[in-house]
């Protein structure tokens, strides 16, 4: 009897040790439910805090005061709450911006760009859109547009700052940010190429001086990801310095 009684105290000791382990990871994502605002969101919550309370109920029984006559039943309490909660499954978080809800021939916004166009096609086995902006057309990932009429303004300083209120003079190629600095530049160069290719260029250049060549070097690290860039050179003055960038777009 007393070997029968330390065997079902250690089995109990590891479904106790288990449960709590299942519990702790529900606790740590209980804020994921807790910001859920569809109702099937909502009784999962409940249904969770109840799950937790017969949990802890079951946690509170002292391994050394469970005797052979109730062990069963409480083991099976244990192993049933175990598979409740082992079935649980965190309810689905409404998806935005789903490319269901577009229509060939919207315009949308691009949100990396910061700029609009033309939805063309949309293909939802890879979730891109292409776009037509100016007289191209972009493939871009489909989380990064949005309708245009819906369009959560962008209100970071430096768009603020630098937003191109009217398209710029179709001549308008060339773009000289000589003494500025990389964090007051590369926004000028971000709306400089959105209009550029809303006026149908394929080609400008920007002139940043040679300097230290810590501009430069920013500069074209961040064309070489720009979604707009198709590629780009050095633009060697008769010298041979290195002051400015010619830029293909796509």
């Amino acid at each position: 009897a007393l070997e029968e009684s330390k065997k079902h105290s250690h089995d109990y000791k590891l479904a106790r040790e288990r449960l709590e382990s299942e519990l702790q990871y529900i606790l740590i994502h209980r804020d994921q439910i807790l910001t859920e605002i569809t109702s099937k969101a909502k009784e999962q919550f409940q249904y969770l805090k109840d799950l937790i309370s017969r949990a802890k109920s079951v946690l509170s029984w002292s391994s050394t005061g469970v005797s052979s006559d109730n062990f069963d039943e409480k083991k099976d309490e244990l192993s049933k709450i175990s598979d409740r909660i082992n079935d649980l499954k965190p309810p689905e978080i409404p998806i935005l911006n789903s490319i269901t809800d577009f229509q060939i021939g919207d315009t949308v916004s691009i949100s990396d760009i910061n700029t609009s166009g033309i939805l063309l096609s949309i293909d939802k086995t890879n979730a891109t859109a292409i776009v037509k902006v100016g007289n191209s057309k972009l493939k871009v990932d489909k989380a990064k547009i949005s309708n245009a009429d819906k369009r959560i303004p962008n209100t970071s300083n430096s768009s603020q700052k630098y937003t191109v209120r009217k398209p710029i003079d179709p001549g308008q190629d060339i773009l000289d940010i000589r003494g500025d600095d990389v964090e007051t530049a590369l926004p000028k160069i971000d709306f400089f190429l959105n209009a550029a290719i809303t006026n149908g260029l394929s080609k400008v250049t920007i002139i940043h001086g040679k300097g230290t060549g810590i501009l430069r070097k920013s500069i074209r690290q961040n064309l070489s990801s720009h979604t707009l860039v198709g590629k780009f050179e050095p633009k060697l003055d008769s010298s041979g310095g290195d002051g400015a960038t010619t830029i293909i777009l796509v």
